[in-house]
């Protein structure tokens, strides 16, 4: 066989109870039309007789146990195309138990603590339930979720208090359901820790069921919160809409200002860094202190926002 009809894979192995440190193994099968990454990781089994742990069950794209990491890219394993050179690793942000195998308790836990069960806000009409597809389109897309943990192995935001956008893609198939009367909007600010997200969109590229998890699901629980007026993430809102509406942009300096108040002061040895380095212009950082950013014909933007406000009244 020449080179092309081989696939070459570079799998991490590490058992923590047994070993001092991870390493790499590579593993040559040969290459079949329509092989996916799982079908490499069969054949090292089956044909080659290694020991090597990974999860699948469907392998149809439906159970979400399949997740790894290949060449840095999370994907579903039954789903991905087998490539003829490929780093195969477990999902990051996760604890490994062995190989390619990540600890879900912590997901499950996380999931638990924001209590995402429907809580009623009118008894149980009977079936059918009066509801139309409209109604339910918001909480549907959320059902799409396999729970396969690829959004949260690339959060940058991920970590001790900020419970992932898995888990709030949870919560939000409930709050997002016009049946719950449930408190969603404190539950994801104070539990979830939702001002912890970054907004970087690493969550939605990832998901393999094209959900759009920043999108809908996170920025639909801040909608909620804002609605509510809870915490920062809603004054924050506030303060961007306002500078938007008055000023015509919004300077970083002049919003945090705004944002943190007093807080800011901490920042300040962070800001003259950016100085130093040129990252941050010292007259943008004086107009922002000064709130001298202005943008002409601002004032067609206060007629939109008034416009908007006496459509939604």
């Amino acid at each position: 066989m020449t080179d092309n009809e081989f696939v070459r894979a570079k799998i991490f192995r590490f058992a923590p109870d047994i070993d001092d440190a991870p390493r790499y193994e590579t593993f040559e099968v040969s290459h079949e039309p329509n092989m996916r990454v799982l079908d490499v990781l069969e054949r090292i089994i089956h044909e080659q007789g290694q020991s090597l742990a990974y999860r699948w069950f469907c392998g149809v794209k439906k159970c979400g146990a399949c997740g790894v990491q290949v060449n840095g890219r999370p994907v579903l394993a039954c789903w991905e195309p087998a490539e003829p050179e490929m780093v195969i690793e477990p999902l990051p942000n996760h604890q490994i138990v062995r190989d390619l195998v990540v600890d879900r308790q912590d997901f499950d836990a996380r999931t638990m603590s924001l209590d995402p069960l429907l809580k009623r806000k009118e008894p149980y009409p009977g079936f059918p339930e009066p509801l139309t597809a409209t109604e339910m389109a918001p909480a549907a897309e959320m059902m799409d979720c396999i729970e396969c943990l690829l959004c949260t192995s690339m959060c940058p935001a991920y970590g001790e208090k900020f419970a992932g956008p898995a888990a709030l893609v949870q919560l939000a198939k409930t709050a997002l359901d016009p049946r719950d009367g449930g408190p969603r909007a404190g539950t994801a600010y104070e539990v979830g820790h939702i001002a912890e997200c970054v907004s970087c969109y690493e969550c939605t590229q990832a998901c393999p069921t094209d959900i759009r998890v920043l999108e809908h699901a996170i920025d639909g629980l801040r909608r909620q919160i804002v609605a509510q007026d809870i915490g920062d993430v809603a004054h924050h809102h506030h303060v961007y809409r306002d500078l938007t509406v008055r000023q015509g942009l919004v300077s970083p300096v002049t919003l945090m200002l705004r944002s943190k108040g007093w807080r800011v002061l901490s920042e300040l040895p962070h800001a003259i860094v950016l100085v130093i380095r040129g990252r941050l212009l010292l007259k943008g950082l004086i107009d922002g202190l000064l709130n001298r950013n202005r943008m002409r014909n601002v004032e067609e933007l206060d007629v939109i926002a008034r416009a908007l406000q006496e459509d939604q009244t």
